[in-house]
């Protein structure tokens, strides 16, 4: 009954306005568009239009929640085989347009719900996982926040597990291209996931809503994402020999004239790829921004809402510490810059990078003293 109902429901807000005409539909004039052209290698910002001016990211959302079940996947908390409980919470009407229809008292398995949150977008799903790996859908949230933050992404609040509309979910286009690049690097085991189209679920075909991997030929991955407060969003990933980019564009009017507007930045992107002066310049500038990472936590640290190109968009700051050719003091403030978040509990949508930084301060002194002296000169040189 619950696949009949799956089958017979009416088709998601997204599907509903798909078909509407995206000819002569400057997307760029909306007062939700914002959109963002990296480069997966080096974090080069390729294009960038409100890219850090704060949106709702939708079902976005599920990106991090996806993340989050991967990571206790690989650390071993459950299987893709585990099967999981559905609550009444989850099950939940309210749940709608998108869902799989599961009722309380059923379980499904790890994979099942990956399939159904990555490619079905299923809200529904979206809360059977949160439950699961923390408890409750709030407690999910937190942890959702606080990884987003250990990412970079320090315009990101999450309130929920699925992108149903929370006036205090908020994201913005930059923040959305680091989980994007970071979903690729710290999962390319499980990074075919993002690149299905469909999924059976006991016997019935569920498609996607996706339909720039069908269009664009080098589209592999991501999601879409659509609620009337945030307009048409979307985050793709895309590889050629000369390179890979990830490309976000929120606030689309139409989902047509969003993917339309997407595949017109892949193209850009990969354009801009192709017209670099050689390869070696993209991998000293990587490479450049390793060895300078003392100057990156600097940045992290004294945080610009606007920053440049950076590689901290790429390497978190946990990892670039073990780069070897970073000193002590160095790697004390990457350090610090990684476990910001552990010491900030509660983050509202009006908080600022540098804001979550100084509440961190007031709660971690000692560390704070000994690994964030101000230096004027080091300061200077991230800003350049």
């Amino acid at each position: 009954m619950a696949l009949a109902a799956l089958m017979l429901s009416p088709p998601s807000a997204e599907a509903r306005k798909k078909h509407r005409p995206a000819n002569n539909i400057d997307i760029t004039q909306s007062d939700k568009y914002a959109s963002l052209i990296v480069n997966s290698a080096t974090g080069e910002v390729l294009h960038k239009h409100n890219a850090y001016e704060r949106r709702h990211p939708a079902s976005l959302t599920k990106l991090m929640t996806t993340y989050l079940t991967l990571q206790a996947i690989k650390n071993k908390q459950f299987s893709f085989n585990t099967m999981l409980p559905v609550s009444s919470w989850a099950a939940l009407p309210t749940r709608s347009p998108t869902k799989l229809w599961v009722k309380a008292g059923q379980k499904i398995s790890v994979r099942d719900a990956l399939d159904a949150i990555i490619v079905h977008s299923a809200n529904d799903v979206s809360v059977v996982v949160a439950e699961a790996i923390s408890g409750s859908e709030e407690a999910f949230a937190e942890k959702m926040t606080q990884t987003a933050y250990q990412l970079g992404m320090t315009n990101t609040v999450f309130k929920n597990s699925h992108g149903l509309h929370d006036p205090e979910q908020i994201t913005t286009a930059a923040d959305m291209a680091k989980l994007g690049i970071a979903l690729r690097r710290d999962f390319p085991e499980f990074y075919h996931m993002f690149s299905k189209k469909s999924f059976v679920y006991k016997g019935v075909v569920i498609n996607g809503h996706n339909r720039v991997l069908s269009r664009y030929r080098w589209a592999d991955g991501l999601k879409t994402g659509y609620i009337t407060a945030s307009g048409f969003n979307l985050v793709t990933s895309a590889s050629r020999p000369d390179g890979k980019i990830v490309a976000v564009v929120l606030g689309g009017p139409t989902a047509a004239a969003r993917d339309n507007h997407m595949i017109s930045l892949l193209d850009r992107g990969f354009s801009q790829l192709a017209q670099s002066k050689n390869s070696t310049h993209s991998t000293n500038l990587a490479s450049s921004a390793q060895v300078n990472a003392f100057d990156v936590a600097e940045a992290e640290l004294d945080y610009n809402p606007k920053p440049g190109n950076s590689a901290f968009d790429v390497l978190p700051a946990n990892m670039m510490a073990t780069n070897k050719n970073i000193g002590p003091q160095a790697k004390k403030k990457l350090s610090l810059a990684a476990a910001i978040p552990k010491n900030v509990k509660k983050l509202h949508s009006n908080t600022s990078g540098k804001q979550a930084v100084q509440a961190s301060r007031k709660k971690n002194q000692k560390t704070l003293i000994s690994a964030s002296k101000p230096k004027k000169a080091n300061a200077k040189r991230s800003k350049s």
